[in-house]
């Protein structure tokens, strides 16, 4: 037993020398030198050495890193008979540039190998795009501000639109900036540093945070006065519940439509007015698009009371025509009335706002002269459609001719 102890104790002390040997072989040719700037020093430049064979492929040494004094020392390897070169590569930190490289061809040790740099002349200004890692630009109304190396805060930039992009102007300074982003998440906010080097005048620097769960939708809709929609209505949004967040507005376009910005899912607000009157509705967003936020003002077109431009329209019938239906808005039937010049094969059909058919109401021979169909809001499967905007087009003759429609619920 006494012996076996001590051939056990004698196989360790052999594997700890064999251990000493193999990874523990001290380093007896070094490549050193100093990295400054100017005349001051560079702490934490990243070097090492890398030697290329004639092959193409890579070899490296050890990375070290320079100290407080500038100072790097790292363990030269040797070239074997197929390698081709051997670098001496820096890698300098933030606003130096990035790497520098210092060529030698010979397995004869150098110690000097010193590497000078400038700090870079920036005027400061730089713009990008901010996003949201797997969601894309960052919201509506998120902000951006702007932190100098010394901490210093030169204000902020606020997205104003769906693409997530923001640009600063003021006067900076080379080094490592941060840039501090908040998104209006519901019912609290996010907010996440991020950091960058500025080095050169005009960057473009496209940060991108990570949110968990992030989503974010918009709104669409029209505003119209009894039968005619209201171009160039300001329809503004908010929180339903404030969280700090700015109120936004978009414009009506010459058909009274109108779509939010992109924002973070959530309740909000939105209003008009429209001669002196103020409507607002409350809608949650979830993702993707909430169709439907309709302003109405006025009366509803009566179907006992045409509108005015139809009775007009109705005293010329020297032309193929498609009047306004009435009522509109409707629910949950509207009249369409047509006129047409002389016989012949026509076809009356109704279409959503992305181009895709809902229903066929005509599609035969009719005499001419005025004709009226009723459709009562549903689809080619005799289901109801969804309230929104439809658009209704007649062939006839030579001519094509389409008109809107809304259908509220």
């Amino acid at each position: 037993m006494e012996n076996l102890q001590k051939l056990t104790f004698f196989l360790l002390i052999l594997l700890l020398f064999v251990n000493q040997s193999i990874f523990s072989q001290p380093c007896t040719q070094f490549v050193e030198g100093t990295i400054k700037n100017n005349s001051q020093v560079i702490s934490g430049a990243e070097v090492y050495i890398r030697i290329m064979d004639i092959y193409g492929s890579y070899s490296y040494s050890d990375v070290v890193y320079s100290n407080a004094s500038g100072i790097y020392s790292v363990c030269d390897i040797a070239m074997g008979p197929n390698d081709y070169s051997k670098q001496v590569i820096a890698t300098l930190p933030c606003p130096y540039g990035t790497q520098q490289i210092q060529n030698f061809i010979t397995n004869t040790y150098v110690y000097n190998f010193n590497f000078t740099t400038s700090t870079p002349t920036v005027n400061g200004s730089f713009s990008g795009t901010a996003s949201i890692s797997g969601s894309g630009p960052v919201p509506y109304h998120s902000i951006i501000k702007h932190y100098l190396p010394n901490g210093t805060n030169t204000g902020y930039a606020q997205t104003y639109n769906n693409n997530g992009t923001y640009s600063y102007s003021t006067t900076g300074v080379a080094g490592t900036h941060r840039l501090n982003i908040t998104v209006y998440t519901q019912p609290t906010i996010t907010v996440r540093d991020v950091y960058f080097c500025l080095n050169t005048s005009n960057q473009s620097v496209n940060p991108s945070i990570s949110i968990s769960g992030f989503q974010k939708g918009y709104a669409t809709g029209e505003v119209v006065n009894s039968c005619e929609p209201v171009a160039s209505a300001i329809v503004y949004f908010k929180p339903y519940t404030p969280n700090g967040m700015a109120q936004g507005y978009v414009v009506t376009n010459s058909l009274g439509e109108y779509t939010s910005y992109y924002l973070p899912a959530g309740t909000y607000t939105f209003w008009t007015t429209y001669s002196g009157q103020t409507k607002s509705r409350t809608v949650t967003i979830t993702s993707g698009q909430k169709p439907n936020m309709d302003f109405v003002f006025g009366d509803l077109c009566d179907e006992e009371n045409p509108p005015e431009s139809t009775v007009e329209d109705m005293e010329t019938l020297d032309d193929y025509k498609l009047f306004p239906n009435y009522p509109n808005p409707f629910n949950p039937t509207t009249n369409i009335r047509f006129n047409l010049v002389e016989s012949g094969h026509v076809r009356l059909t109704i279409y959503n706002m992305m181009g895709e058919e809902v229903k066929t109401l005509i599609q035969q021979e009719l005499s001419a002269g005025l004709n009226d169909v009723i459709w009562d809001g549903t689809d080619k499967q005799g289901n109801h459609v969804s309230s929104g905007n439809s658009i209704y087009t007649l062939l006839a003759g030579n001519k094509r001719i389409s008109n809107k429609m809304i259908l509220l619920k």
